[in-house]
């Protein structure tokens, strides 16, 4: 059953999304950076942190957590992508 949105809505530029999905299909990659990528891809896919915590088996307090990390930095990877691509 799914619970309310969430407060902080995650959204992602094509760049972003193109590496975490780089990420996500990496099998070197350490499990929780590739659940933490999975999470903020779930997120921007517009599911709720209920959803996100069933389908990763992390607590809605993780979820809550790393999605505000996420959007706490969006300003800083706006800034850093504008400076490789521009």
């Amino acid at each position: 059953m799914p619970g309310p949105n969430p407060s902080i809505e995650i959204n992602l530029s094509d760049r972003q999304y193109q590496l975490l999905e780089q990420i996500a299909r990496s099998k070197t990659n350490p499990y929780r950076l590739v659940q933490r990528v999975q999470l903020v891809l779930f997120a921007a896919m517009g599911m709720n942190n209920t959803e996100i915590s069933e389908q990763l088996q992390l607590s809605r307090k993780q979820v809550r957590q790393w999605r505000w990390r996420w959007s706490e930095s969006t300003q800083r990877l706006k800034i850093a992508e504008e400076r490789r691509c521009g």
